[in-house]
């Protein structure tokens, strides 16, 4: 035990060759202290000494702090193993900063190409304009976020209650009365895609929001029709409700349709609610890496196959929608059509224009929604 007073320790705080080269490490857990002084002695850093450091502030009184205290001569070692340290930091940081830039120029490869494809279906030359730059940085943005969340979805979940939602938004439907909501995402994503969305609806008194995912991966989507039923059931099962709603984005559109026209979902699904879905097929299927992206072709099966599709439907599409091409093949013919201008194919995800359409879509009647 060492008795420092506290004018004599401000002293020597400038000279510490003259009594205490270095103190290191300051800590009140006796076992922390002795990991960090072997941790010290292993690296042959400096032979370290575990005591007591008492401060005697007024001459009368003391407090004392566990310590570790370097030996004499170590000075010049602290300094090298704080130099390494730095080092490394730097060289951390380097290498986070070079996968940052990586991520913001490849997520701005697709939106490129998409404002591309935007000027093609248009017959107009690219131009620099406040619309355009606005959408590109908003898809853009969208891409960063949406991108690497999608890392934290990849595990499926099971349906789960909200205890206590809040209902922050003024709406004629009462909060008991709401039906449970099944998200179902698009291709190449999974369930975290959903996140900003499931937040929204459950501020807004919705108690059962299930965002799940496709499995195989890339499958058909009939195969993927016929999970999504598992989901309703299993939903069903869960909140105790005679039907569900079905939020779908993408290609999550043309599953919900497939379910309902061809696997009898009808008599469990109140609404059909899409997103930025390729109701007639897309171009742009040719981009598509996976099995699923042949059944959104503009003549596949599939597509021929939802055409007659008469249900309680609502599609929300936008004109600025790269990834539907040509975008009017957004609308349903047979149910309600929602066209948001100057959104993107992944903004849809985050935008609260999107969210309160939504919400409009899953609590108002059918009358004046056009």
């Amino acid at each position: 035990m060492v008795l420092v007073p506290a004018a004599t320790l401000q002293h020597k705080r400038r000279t510490a060759h003259q009594f205490l080269d270095a103190i290191v490490l300051l800590t009140r857990w006796t076992g922390t202290r002795r990991i960090v002084g072997d941790l010290l002695e292993q690296l042959k850093c400096v032979t370290t000494l575990l005591t007591t450091v008492l401060i005697d502030r007024h001459g009368t009184t003391s407090r004392g702090w566990p310590c570790i205290v370097l030996g004499r001569g170590c000075k010049r070692t602290a300094s090298a193993c704080i130099g390494a340290v730095k080092t490394a930091t730097h060289a951390t940081m380097d290498w986070v900063l070079r996968i940052l830039i990586a991520h913001l120029l490849l997520c701005g490869i697709p939106v490129f190409v998409g404002s591309c494809v935007l000027a093609m279906e248009r017959g107009e030359p690219v131009k620099l304009t406040r619309e355009g730059a606005s959408w590109f940085f908003r898809e853009w943005a969208a891409h960063v976020i949406i991108v690497p969340l999608l890392l934290t979805g990849w595990w499926p979940t099971l349906p789960k209650a909200l205890r206590s939602p809040g209902d922050i938004a003024e709406s004629t439907v009462d909060r008991v009365e709401r039906t449970p909501i099944l998200l179902v995402h698009g291709s190449a994503r999974n369930r975290a895609c959903w996140r900003f969305l499931s937040i929204y609806l459950q501020t807004r008194g919705w108690s059962w929001v299930w965002a799940m995912n496709h499995r195989p991966w890339s499958s058909p989507i009939p195969t993927f029709a016929e999970r999504l039923g598992r989901s309703v059931d299993l939903l069903i099962e869960s909140s105790g409700a005679d039907k569900v709603d079905i939020v779908a984005h993408s290609m999550g559109g043309v599953v919900a349709a497939w379910y309902l026209s061809q696997l009898d979902g009808k008599s469990k699904v109140r609404r059909l609610v899409t997103i930025g879905t390729p109701w007639k097929g897309t171009r742009a299927h040719v981009f598509a890496t996976r099995r699923e992206g042949r059944d959104i072709a503009p003549d596949s099966e599939v597509i021929a196959q939802i055409q007659d599709l008469e249900h309680d439907i609502v599609s929300i599409w936008s004109d600025a929608d790269p990834k539907v091409f040509p975008s009017e093949s957004a609308r349903h013919e047979h149910g309600l059509s929602v066209e948001i201008p100057h959104m993107g194919h992944l903004e849809m995800l985050m935008s609260a224009r999107i969210f309160r359409t939504v919400v409009d879509a899953l609590t108002q009647g059918a009358e004046g929604r056009k």
